[in-house]
C-alpha cells in the first residue's frame, strides 16, 4: 500500500536512500547479500536471480557482483541506471492505473516515480555507508559479506 506518501513530495525517494543504506549496515540486508554470493560461488550452478521489481535489491547485488570481477564502479553504476529503461513502461501503467483514484495528486505520482525507478542517489546512500564502515565496496564485499574475490572470479572469468 503506497498510500503513506500522499503529502510529502520527497517520502518515496527518501525511502528509497533508506532502504539501500539498510542493505549494508542491517544484519538482514547483511545476511542477504552474503547468502546470495554463497549461492553463486558454487562451482557448476545454474543461478538466475530477480525480486519482484528487480531493480533495488537485484540492482544492488548486480552492482556488487561486477565489482567484485572488475568491473568499474562507473560501469556499474551506469549498468544499474539500465534499470529505467527497463521499468519505464510499467511505471506508466503504474501511474496511468491510479491516476483517477480520489486520492491521486502530484505529491503520489512524483513518490511512485521515485519508488519504480531507480537513482543515483540510491545507490549512493549504499555506497556512502559503505565507506564509512568498510573503507570501499570491494572491502565491503571480502569483509563485510566473505566473499572469496578469487573462486568467484575463477568461477566467472574462467575461459
Amino acid at each position: 500500500n503506497l498510500l503513506w506518501f500522499l503529502e510529502d513530495q520527497t517520502s518515496g525517494f527518501e525511502h528509497l536512500r533508506k532502504v539501500y543504506r539498510e542493505f549494508v549496515t542491517t544484519k538482514e540486508g547483511i545476511n542477504a547479500f552474503s547468502k546470495f554470493f554463497e549461492i553463486i560461488s558454487k562451482e557448476n550452478a545454474v543461478t538466475y536471480f530477480h525480486c519482484s521489481q528487480g531493480k533495488d535489491r537485484t540492482g544492488f547485488a548486480a552492482y556488487l557482483l561486477e565489482i567484485a570481477l572488475g568491473v568499474s564502479e562507473e560501469d556499474a553504476l551506469e549498468d544499474y541506471l539500465l534499470s529505467n529503461t527497463a521499468m519505464e513502461k510499467r511505471a506508466e501503467a503504474l501511474l496511468r492505473s491510479v491516476e483517477y483514484k480520489p486520492f491521486y495528486n502530484e505529491e503520489y505520482k512524483k513518490n511512485l516515480t521515485d519508488v519504480f525507478s531507480v537513482k543515483v542517489e540510491y545507490m549512493q546512500s549504499a555506497i556512502d555507508a559503505i565507506n564509512e564502515l568498510y573503507g570501499s565496496t570491494m572491502a565491503f564485499i571480502i569483509k563485510g559479506l566473505g566473499v572469496d574475490i578469487n573462486k568467484l572470479k575463477e568461477i566467472y572469468l574462467s575461459e
